[in-house]
């Protein structure tokens, strides 16, 4: 798990690949009518590219050394 501090970046890799395959096939704002629905899936694909980002965060803090 990424809050026990072990092997981090293959837990965060993993919740990646979850994140960015939901994002492709959930959250397709690219195919959806303009409009209010077209936003909403907007929304939710910044909030998780957030997540994403977030987590790469985790995995670069997690492998350097405390000062």
């Amino acid at each position: 798990m990424v809050i026990s501090g072990r092997a981090v970046w293959i837990d965060a890799s993993l919740l990646t690949s979850f994140t960015v395959l939901a994002l492709l096939v959930g959250h397709a704002s690219w195919t959806a009518p303009k409009g209010r629905e077209r936003t909403h899936h907007l929304n939710a694909l910044l909030s998780n590219l957030g997540l994403v980002d977030g987590l790469g965060l985790a995995v670069v803090s997690a492998e350097s050394p405390l000062p």
